[in-house]
């Protein structure tokens, strides 16, 4: 998908279809908190989950957009905050009968983004500057996918002061078996991960240097069948990178460059 949008030509959408289901936000909020443990971990940030209001226990839209767009903003504030605080805000309000309006915000500590950048943060190929890693796609994607959702993704930020993204969408909701006000996941879930990895690659785990290079190489250029092919081949047999490669292919399911490019590095 990515390689397409660098192509060009694809600006109508299509390549972004949203296919609703039934979604259990338990489950859904505690591998938003596996990842965003994760992530925080390269920065030395706290990763925290505020559940504001009381939530649907589920709710009716595409899973893996929703997760692609929480996703790309929470890796976005992990690369950018340094000894600092992520945290995921969730809130509802009822809406009709049977459907709710959700509210995801992830804010942080880091450095803000200044007031001239902001009117071209969400088009295509934008970065705060030239050192930031990545292709410049995430939140060009991310937004399109909120407007396909039915939903608006914006940003509030202040140039020293952090950032706040906040998506809003209105779904179908089941009221039954709500989450309460002030929800956390079990710790044994987050430890064990779920379906996600839990605390990324281990001490020692990266692969050599001249495999980093390339994995990195990939990243900014967004080529998932590059990196595919790189997680399968023979450098990640050994089981010593197998929490490494765990962790980028999980980035690289939720087709987060970001997450790869900063998982590369070799500090």
């Amino acid at each position: 998908m990515i390689e397409d949008i660098l192509a060009g030509g694809h600006d109508d959408f299509r390549l972004l279809n949203v296919d609703p289901g039934p979604v259990q936000l338990e489950v859904f909020l505690t591998e938003l908190c596996v990842h965003g443990r994760t992530w925080c971990i390269a920065g030395n940030n706290d990763f925290s989950l505020r559940v504001l209001t009381e939530l649907p226990g589920q709710i009716q839209t595409d899973e893996r957009r929703l997760k692609q767009v929480l996703l790309n903003l929470i890796s976005n504030a992990a690369l950018a905050t340094r000894r600092g605080t992520i945290a995921l805000h969730v809130a509802a309000s009822p809406g009709e009968f049977g459907s709710a309006k959700l509210e995801f915000k992830v804010l942080d500590t880091g450095p803000g983004i200044e007031a001239g950048f902001l009117a071209m943060l969400f088009q295509k190929n934008q970065r705060p500057d030239q050192e930031w890693p990545g292709t410049g796609l995430g939140l060009y994607i991310a937004q399109r996918i909120a407007k396909n959702m039915g939903g608006v993704l914006e940003v509030v930020s202040e140039s020293g002061k952090g950032s706040c993204f906040s998506l809003v969408l209105r779904v179908p909701a089941c009221s039954q078996t709500p989450l309460p006000a002030e929800w956390q996941p079990l710790e044994s879930k987050l430890e064990t991960g779920g379906t996600a990895v839990a605390h990324g690659p281990p001490s020692g785990g990266k692969p050599p240097g001249v495999v980093l290079e390339k994995l990195a190489a990939y990243a900014l250029q967004g080529s998932y069948s590059d990196i595919d092919k790189l997680l399968e081949s023979a450098v990640f047999s050994s089981s010593c990178h197998d929490g490494f490669r765990i962790a980028v292919k999980a980035a690289l399911d939720e087709l987060d460059f970001d997450a790869i490019h900063q998982l590369a590095q070799r500090g």
